[in-house]
């Protein structure tokens, strides 16, 4: 301003400002999803998008896709000034159309088969309903009514349409099984330790089975096969149960009848004969008897017993129901009868004081004999007791015993004395041209006489236990007495003498008294024997084999009191001693 000017010059360059050109598209609305190329008419610039659109350009060509929000969106192509002139912008308006947007369905999508229909519903208006498989479930199109058709899985779609296409919500719906157990068929009445098989029948199955009394019956939870354990009345149940539908259940009553009691024979073990019977009893009823070995026993229906045979037999009471049959046993021992055999070996007759043995076929017994006339030994050797004066029959037992009795086996047996001759009676004299009477009174058979001498002294009558003898010629002669039974023979002898006639006294015949005047009695005796004579008279006791055991004279009565019961003979005598009566009597308290 106040020194002058001065100056510098300098070049400018003028640039342009930067040209984004335009942008060309074929359309500037198109749906989420879809995708558009533009282009550019200049170069150079870069391709940008905003919210909505994604854009992905390369030179002068770019492609732009709609994204999931409906509206307005921008496309942007930027040239940048190389001269630093800034950024030119070409924007291109588009509109995005969304697809539908559809709300989730909602309402009860797990039902039970055979309920009612039931609505599903979508916030989501103008939509159309349907199914995958009506088969499981069929719905309404418009109003979204679920019918349930079958058991299954099914999937309920809700669609929305519009102009960029339909869009399709889907929720799955679940029909769920509505147990039904049905019926129960099978056998309604069972025995103990059997097994049946119940079938349920018209159920929709997968149910399980149980035994509401288990201590009557089980039953397998899966296949329905009953055990029965004991008698009662049981219900088997059939359940299905759902997590869903609740639960069903069939019952099914099962009478378990009770095996056959046979209860218990009493008694168990018992004894019977051969022959005789036994009573066996149990308390069970309407049971039948049986013999498991007829030819040892039979038994009737009132369970009696009778022995056939020797042995064990079994006894079977059996008692029958619809379960079978049961059976209770006894056990019966058929004991044999006594068997005594026979008695053999000995002899028929026996002779006194002479052992004889016999034997027996069966062991074990017992010897023994009817009278007392003879002893026995275990081992039956047999001997005839002395005392007897005449052959006498004895009966050998023969005696075996077991629990059912005794058996006797017999023999008869003759028991003889031994034999005899007694004691001549009479005077050892006789006087010639006279008889004397000598007596042997024995008791027994008669037997005979016989003189020595004849010539002397002959027998001149002879009848048994008397003789006569007549003195012929003076001398001697021998009275002898025979006497002869199946033991053999015994004599008795006397010395007679004949004497001459004026060298002999006389009265030496039996005149005195008469055997009918003379009475002896009681008899049997037990202290006193009284003799009844017209004179007095003397008396001999003798044994049956002889022996004289006392003697008394001059008497009326005689004790006897000390004498052993038995069989005994008395000899009665005038005051000569000549022989009045022989007689015998019986001695017993």
């Amino acid at each position: 301003a106040t020194c002058g000017d001065t100056s510098t010059t300098t070049t400018i360059t003028v640039h342009p400002l930067p040209d984004a050109g335009a942008i060309i598209s074929s359309t500037s609305e198109f749906c989420s999803g879809t995708t558009v190329t533009m282009t550019e008419t200049v170069s150079g610039g870069t391709w940008s998008g905003s919210s909505g659109v994604t854009v992905v350009g390369t030179g002068t060509s770019a492609t732009v896709t709609a994204g999931s929000t409906g509206g307005p969106a921008y496309v942007f192509y930027s040239v940048t000034s190389a001269f630093s002139c800034g950024t030119a912008v070409d924007t291109f308006i588009v509109t995005v159309d969304p697809y539908p947007t559809v709300a989730p369905i909602s309402g009860v999508v797990s039902v039970c088969s055979g309920s009612a229909a039931a609505s599903l519903t979508d916030a989501t208006g103008g939509g159309t309903w349907s199914s995958r498989d009506p088969g499981i479930a069929s719905v309404d199109p418009s109003t979204g009514s679920v019918t349930p058709v079958s058991v299954g899985v099914d999937s309920i779609y809700y669609s929305v349409s519009n102009s960029c296409g339909t869009t399709r919500v889907a929720t799955a719906y679940t029909v769920n099984v509505t147990p039904v157990a049905g019926t129960i068929t099978g056998a309604s009445f069972m025995c103990p330790g059997t097994t049946a098989t119940l079938t349920a029948v018209g159920t929709t199955g997968g149910g399980s089975w149980y035994s509401t009394n288990t201590g009557l019956a089980l039953v397998s939870p899966t296949t329905g096969v009953v055990t029965a354990l004991a008698a009662g009345v049981d219900s088997i149940v059939y359940v299905i149960r759902t997590a869903t539908c609740g639960s069903d259940s069939a019952t099914f009553v099962l009478t378990v009848n009770p095996l056959p009691s046979p209860g218990t024979i009493s008694p168990a073990m018992d004894t019977v004969c051969v022959g005789s019977s036994v009573i066996l009893a149990d308390a069970a009823p309407g049971g039948v008897w049986t013999s498991n070995n007829i030819t040892i026993g039979s038994v009737n229906t009132v369970g009696q017993v009778f022995g056939l045979n020797p042995g064990w037999d079994t006894v079977t009471y059996a008692v029958t129901n619809g379960c079978g049959t049961n059976y209770a046993f006894a056990y019966v021992l058929v004991n044999p009868l006594p068997n005594a055999g026979s008695i053999t070996g000995g002899s028929g007759s026996l002779c006194v004081g002479t052992p004889v043995s016999f034997s027996a076929t069966v062991a074990g017994g017992a010897w023994s004999l009817t009278n007392t006339l003879a002893t026995i030994s275990g081992g039956g050797t047999v001997i005839g007791l002395s005392g007897i004066i005449t052959s006498l029959n004895d009966t050998i037992r023969y005696s075996v015993s077991n629990s059912c009795g005794t058996a006797i086996a017999t023999r008869v047996v003759t028991i003889n004395p031994l034999p005899f001759a007694g004691t001549i009676v009479g005077i050892d004299h006789i006087c010639q041209n006279d008889s004397v009477l000598y007596t042997n009174p024995t008791g027994l058979q008669p037997g005979y006489w016989t003189s020595s001498n004849p010539t002397y002294g002959p027998i001149t009558t002879s009848s048994g236990d008397s003789a006569t003898i007549y003195g012929l010629y003076p001398g001697t002669t021998v009275l002898t007495y025979h006497f002869t039974n199946y033991c053999g023979s015994a004599t008795d002898t006397l010395l007679v003498t004949v004497r001459a006639a004026g060298h002999c006294e006389d009265g030496v015949a039996i005149q005195t008294a008469a055997n009918g005047e003379i009475g002896i009695y009681p008899n049997p005796a037990v202290n006193t024997l009284h003799i009844d004579a017209p004179v007095t008279v003397n008396v001999a006791v003798m044994s049956t084999d002889g022996k004289v055991i006392f003697r008394k004279d001059q008497v009326k009565d005689i004790d006897v009191s000390s004498l052993a019961n038995g069989l005994y003979m008395i000899m009665v005598y005038d005051e000569h001693n000549e022989l009045l009566k022989v007689a015998k009597f019986i001695k017993a308290d």
